[in-house]
């Protein structure tokens, strides 16, 4: 299922995800900062999605980003953690 939800259009999958964790992070008080390839967001996102958030509010954000992937049928598996960043899959 995953799978198959991942090969469908960005605009199917990828934009409705997005919009949701910013409207999360921003509910949640989280300030937030795309860094890079901003500019197809939300449909277009590319390979993946570099988003900064304040260091004191790590985890908030990715508990934000686990419930909202959840909601949209996604599994976030965390990857690495290193150089002060975590990254995950989906």
């Amino acid at each position: 299922m995953q799978d198959q939800a991942l090969n469908q259009s960005p605009d199917q999958t990828h934009g409705p995800f997005i919009r949701a964790l910013f409207a999360a992070l921003s509910e949640s008080g989280v300030a937030h900062c795309v860094l890079r390839n901003w500019q197809g967001l939300p449909e277009d996102c590319g390979n993946d999605l570099d988003v900064f958030v304040e260091a004191k509010k790590r985890d908030l954000a990715a508990a934000r980003l686990i419930s909202v992937a959840a909601a949209h049928k996604l599994v976030a598996r965390r990857k690495t953690a290193k150089y002060g960043y975590i990254s995950y899959d989906f």
